[in-house]
């Protein structure tokens, strides 16, 4: 799915992207991790606890980004569970 044509994702979000912590906020693992694109929330991903699909459940804010931030981070949306190209 293109990015542009998720309705959960803005394009503003790709500019203020940047993680609050180096290990998951909630059980500490030191990844792999998943940065919130909506508020920076770090959270491990669902090979660990899961913590970046219950911060979506909790919160709506659906749109995750890979860490480490870098250009081939891949970006998903939990609302229609599929990468935003």
């Amino acid at each position: 799915m293109l990015k542009t044509e998720c309705e959960h994702y803005r394009p503003e979000m790709a500019a203020k992207v940047g993680q609050r912590s180096q290990v998951c906020e909630v059980c500490a693992i030191e990844g792999p991790l998943r940065v919130c694109a909506d508020c920076g929330f770090v959270g491990c991903c669902e090979s660990r606890n899961s913590q970046d699909t219950e911060h979506w459940k909790l919160t709506g804010h659906a749109v995750i980004v890979q860490l480490p931030l870098r250009e081939t981070s891949f970006t998903w949306c939990y609302a229609p569970n599929d990468y935003l190209k």
